[in-house]
């Protein structure tokens, strides 16, 4: 009996044993669980901080680039407002350019005005009417609309002289008077059609002896000689 007592007692003293051991064996891997488990969440706390800080730069320098787009922003408009300003000045500028140019050439065709009146009566073409920036509409073959401008227009009972103004002559604007006026002329003012026709231009300064060149074209050519127009 005290045989039988003892072997159970050493059999439980096993179990219990193996019990203690598979337990310990067992918290072990927990404890090594639990390690790796702190190490990892150790390096996600460091990522998730390495992200804030990535989030924290990125948030800085998104704050610095909208400073710089309102800077630009700023900038823009200011320079939108100088725009603004200079092209209404330039605006103000050459309306009034504009205008001394108009009033220019309207005191350059009233000087002329009356000296073209005397040289030609003193030609012996004696003209009896005479008009300044006469402008005339009209329509081409194919319903075109088509314009033409007279500095002065003189006329008599049978002849027509057009005289081009200008400040200072050159030789396409002789050519122009030539090809726009004189040889379209009759197609605007067919009431004239049997009358003679003749051109002329009246300057101050010349270029490219664009005087030689209407003279050789068979325009009468005016301009200051000293304080007389001839």
């Amino acid at each position: 009996m005290a045989l039988l007592m003892k072997k159970k007692i050493s059999n439980l003293e096993y179990v219990l044993e193996r019990y203690i051991n598979e337990t310990r064996e067992s918290q072990a891997k927990i404890d090594d669980e639990m390690r790796k488990l702190q190490q990892s969440q150790a390096k996600t706390d460091e990522q998730l901080k390495q992200t804030d800080d990535e989030i924290r730069k990125l948030q800085e320098s998104q704050a610095k680039t909208d400073e710089q787009l309102k800077r630009t922003d700023d900038e823009i408009r200011k320079l939108q407002q100088s725009q603004a300003k200079t092209d209404k000045q330039i605006r103000k500028l050459f309306k009034h350019f504009k205008n001394y140019e108009d009033n220019w050439g309207k005191l350059i065709e009233a000087m002329f005005e009356p000296a073209t009146i005397r040289v030609f009566n003193e030609r012996g073409v004696m003209i009896n009417s005479v008009a300044k920036n006469v402008i005339v509409k009209t329509k081409s073959d194919e319903g075109e609309k088509q314009e033409m401008e007279i500095d002065i227009f003189l006329r008599n009972t049978d002849t027509i002289i057009l005289v081009e103004v200008k400040t200072t002559l050159r030789v396409d604007q002789v050519k122009e008077h030539i090809n726009r006026r004189l040889n379209r002329f009759k197609k605007f003012f067919p009431e004239y059609k049997d009358k003679k026709l003749y051109g002329a231009v009246a300057y101050i300064n010349v270029s490219e002896s664009a005087d030689k060149y209407a003279y050789k074209h068979g325009l009468f050519v005016l301009t200051l000689k000293g304080e007389n127009i001839e």
